[in-house]
């Protein structure tokens, strides 16, 4: 195995979170964008990964893509 590829073994794999709701009930139900950011935060350190950024759209239908927090994801992991 060459030593590059050891080295990348070795890195932590920093990933971004994204989190949403889009009606008031589904906070109340324990959907709610803090619960979703504590469970995917303690995921990520669990599995040694870096949590590089939070992305949140609150209030927003998952039906469209027009979702400001997922546009700005998407933009960034063109751009990483």
């Amino acid at each position: 195995m060459s030593d590059l590829k050891k080295e990348r073994m070795n890195e932590r794999l920093r990933i971004a979170i994204y989190t949403r709701v889009s009606t008031e009930d589904q906070a109340k139900e324990g959907y709610s964008l803090e619960v979703q950011r504590e469970y995917l935060e303690s995921f990520a350190l669990r599995e040694g990964c870096e949590v590089f950024k939070l992305y949140q759209d609150d209030g927003i239908s998952g039906y469209s893509t027009e979702r400001p927090a997922l546009k700005e994801l998407l933009k960034d992991a063109k751009n990483w």
